[in-house]
């Protein structure tokens, strides 16, 4: 009995994560239109492999409620300043590994 409420309590803070987690079909269509919007301007090798990038760090730091509010607020707000400063920090920190990365 106590040992399976210690397997209980271990498992609850993983399960209320796996839920609150960002859904993978969500962040496939984020990383296919980052990418798409990115090959406009650059090469889509960098694109795929930044937006790529991108989605594991949101997949990483933002839970599910993270990613709505932020995404309403750049609907809203097209550039919601804290928003965009965040994507731009998350964008260049996956650019530097990729230049790291290729050398």
């Amino acid at each position: 009995m106590r040992t399976s409420i210690i397997a209980l309590v271990l498992t609850l803070p993983a399960l209320a994560i796996a839920q609150d987690r960002i859904p993978d079909d969500t962040l496939r269509q984020h990383n296919r239109t980052c990418t798409e919007k990115c090959a406009e301007n650059k090469s889509q090798a960098f694109c795929s492999e930044t937006c790529a990038c991108m989605a594991d760090e949101m997949r990483r730091q933002w839970s599910a409620e993270d990613f709505k509010t932020r995404s309403a607020k750049l609907s809203q707000e097209r550039n919601d300043p804290a928003v965009q400063e965040e994507l731009s920090r998350m964008a260049g920190d996956c650019a530097r590994r990729s230049r790291q990365t290729a050398r």
